[in-house]
């Protein structure tokens, strides 16, 4: 089985890379365009102003040779103001013209051009001046002066159009380099990323393929290594239960066809050990189905007061040897629940003999049972010293044991009641503080009403169909794991 934290880790970041790769380069690709756009757009528009600016000038240049040409045909104080107004036109014209941007050469252009504006204008209103003079004068100077100031003013603001035109025209080529170079580079670009996503993402999925191969291997290893323990499991309850049972049954035939009290001694020593290590198999047995998920039960309906008249029976003598008190407290003589009394036996047992062997004497044990909703609730409650808080998040953990103060035990009695509940469709739970002793508490699902008939083999609607064979009884008493 894959590591699914360490996998989908890696896995999330290989392909989070290549989607920031992608990412980027997409918007890489759209600033880059839209700078392009910009510069483009900014050099076409300053371009067609100055173009525009340029047609203008030329069209008050125009309008003032016109208009002052008509004023000396025919003095009238209107044209002369128009006159006027043309000029100002055609002054502010060539200075919008003239600014930070243009070459050299445009501005010796315009430094021309304005010279010769000027010079036009200034003849012209010398004739204005001599208006009361000779008339063949004022013809003659308008003939050999005017006339060529004008045609010189209309040559140069003509080549300020033309040039214009050019640098439009140059201005136009330019964008379309530029149009093709950003093509090209935003290709280049986007190859650029996909070729990175492609190899980043041919790396992770080689590094991922390594992964999974390994966890393959760990997973073939993991299974192999259970199917040993299954293999261990075996001989441990066959190979040696076997022979357990046989030196228990030697043990009692030697206690009792002898007389000697030192040979029975021996004999019930040998007993005793030997039913404690069947006890302790049995454990390892029940710990090993509860982690397969393969733990025996046998489904029927079962009466709670049969199960506290067992305990109540096993651990009644023991208690009163310990100047302990234990009750019961039943709130329905007919509580019922559905499962296997055995398992559920096994579990209060587990439970009251914890409490017991840490109960001081004088001290108090009670068994509860009320009916909860749809379950039937059962506590164990003592007067003992309690559980630390830091101990309660492990206490049903396996093999898990806290400081006993020199008690010994496997670590498997809680861990083993707990999958018994939660096999029962039950849940197992504690609740306790140090100094106010301790209540374990669990709950079974209620069985339908006595006169309802259910086979045996059926349990609860998610676990039938499933093959349970009935459990060996176990008399042996639970250990605490954590005290």
């Amino acid at each position: 089985m894959l590591a699914g934290p360490r996998f989908v880790g890696r896995a999330a970041a290989g392909f989070g890379l290549v989607t920031i790769i992608t990412a980027l380069t997409a918007i890489g690709s759209a600033l880059f365009a839209r700078n392009a756009s910009t510069t483009r757009e900014q050099i076409l528009t300053a371009y067609a102003g100055d173009l525009t600016n340029a047609y203008q000038t030329q069209l008050a240049a125009e309008k003032m040779v016109a208009v002052g040409r008509g004023y000396l045909l025919a003095p009238d104080p209107t044209a002369l103001e128009t006159f006027r107004a043309a000029e100002t036109q055609l002054d502010e014209s060539l200075a919008a013209l003239d600014h930070a941007g243009v070459s050299a050469r445009e501005r010796e252009l315009l430094t021309k051009t304005k010279r010769s504006a000027l010079h036009y204008r200034t003849l012209f209103d010398v004739i204005l001046g001599a208006r009361d003079g000779a008339s063949e004068a004022r013809v003659a100077t308008f003939r050999d002066q005017l006339l060529p100031a004008r045609e010189e003013l209309g040559s140069l603001l003509e080549e300020i159009v033309d040039h214009k035109k050019a640098l439009q025209s140059a201005a136009r080529r330019s964008a379309r380099r530029m149009d093709t170079h950003t093509f090209a580079f935003m290709g280049a670009l986007g190859t650029a990323g996909v070729v990175l996503s492609v190899l980043l993402a041919l790396g992770f999925t080689k590094h991922l393929s390594q992964i999974y191969r390994r966890e393959q291997e760990a997973a073939a290893r993991a299974t192999r290594a259970a199917a040993a323990k299954e293999d261990l499991l075996g001989i441990v309850a066959h190979d040696l239960r076997n022979p357990l049972g046989a030196i228990l049954l030697k043990a009692t035939l030697i206690d009792r066809g002898s007389y000697e009290p030192t040979t029975r001694r021996h004999a019930e020593s040998i007993a005793t050990i030997a039913t404690r290590m069947e006890a302790f198999i049995q454990k390892l047995l029940d710990a090993a189905s509860i982690e397969a998920g393969r733990l025996s039960v046998s489904w029927r309906r079962c009466a709670v007061a049969d199960v506290l008249a067992t305990t109540m029976e096993t651990f009644g003598t023991l208690a009163a040897q310990k100047t302990v008190t234990l009750e019961q407290e039943i709130g329905r003589g007919d509580l019922s629940f559905w499962g296997d009394l055995e398992r559920i036996v096994q579990v209060l047992s587990n439970l009251v003999g914890n409490a017991l062997k840490f109960t001081p004497e004088g001290g108090r044990i009670t068994i509860r049972v009320v009916e909860s909703g749809f379950h039937t609730r059962i506590e164990v409650r003592d007067t003992g010293p309690g559980i630390a808080s830091q101990h309660l998040p492990r206490l049903f953990d396996r093999f898990w044991k806290a400081d006993a103060g020199g008690r010994k035990g496997t670590g498997l009695g809680l861990y083993i009641a707990k999958g018994i509940v939660e096999g029962h469709r039950g849940r197992l739970w504690v609740e306790s503080r140090v100094g106010a002793g301790s209540a374990f508490i669990f709950e079974l699902p209620i069985a339908p009403p006595s006169g309802v008939e259910i086979e045996s083999s059926a349990g609860p609607p998610d676990e039938r169909g499933k093959a349970l064979a009935a459990p060996d009884r176990r008399d042996e008493l639970g250990e605490h794991p954590h005290r």
